[in-house]
């Protein structure tokens, strides 16, 4: 369990339907909920001891985030991804970050460096406790911080388009390959923190095409395992 610091970190507010969406999203990550696996409402919602109001509620927003497909007033299935849906959601990444880091270079701060270094410590952190779960959410917050510090609203929002699906493909490639992709996460976020405090901007684009290349790689070699 991960105790935020009070002082720093405001207390949000939450309903069911959010702890819900949660729960659901978090299996399909880890993989508890397989990927074409049938999800009905009244069996999630007896298993998590809720009404279907807030199952319905949650299906909706992992279906805008494409982690479940189909109807949700019926039926619908956790998201398969094909070798297509793969590629394609490695190019946008590599041209959501590579776009946001030349909008954002000049005018990061010394507390954004920072925040990101803060970012790096809790990865080492969920490395030496094997909690890749926090690993994988680490690694997003670090890239989304790029992302948002660009200030550019519809660069925001592809990110958010693909990143939950991006969350379920990073999590099997790093059970098919722990030992190639835990040490990987610290080596290549130190290496992009260097180039964006040099404010190098080709460095930065260089390292996004080699890392994501690299990534999408082993990712493919997972899911055809």
């Amino acid at each position: 369990m991960i105790i935020l610091d009070e002082a720093i970190e405001p207390i949000q507010q939450t309903t069911l339907a959010d702890a819900v969406c949660e729960r659901i999203r978090r299996a399909i990550i880890m993989g508890n909920l397989q990927p074409g696996q049938r999800l009905s409402e009244p069996a999630l919602a007896a298993q998590l001891t809720v009404s279907r109001s807030p199952v319905r509620e949650a299906l909706q927003r992992l279906q805008l985030e494409g982690l479940v497909v189909g109807q949700t007033n019926r039926s619908c299935t956790v998201w398969n991804p094909s070798m297509t849906d793969v590629k394609e959601i490695f190019s946008l990444r590599e041209m959501i970050e590579s776009l946001a880091a030349e909008w954002c270079i000049e005018r990061l701060t010394k507390e954004d460096f920072q925040q990101m270094e803060q970012i790096i410590e809790r990865q080492r952190q969920a490395i030496e406790a094997k909690n890749y779960i926090v690993l994988i959410r680490e690694d997003k917050i670090f890239h989304e911080y790029v992302c948002v510090r660009a200030n550019h609203r519809r660069l925001l929002d592809w990110w958010h388009q693909i990143i939950g699906q991006w969350e379920v493909l990073i999590y099997r490639r790093l059970l098919a390959y722990p030992e190639e992709v835990v040490p990987s996460v610290l080596r290549d976020h130190h290496a992009l923190l260097d180039a964006l405090h040099s404010r190098d901007i080709n460095q930065v684009r260089r390292l996004h095409r080699a890392i994501n290349e690299r990534v999408l790689s082993s990712t493919s070699a997972a899911l055809a395992k």
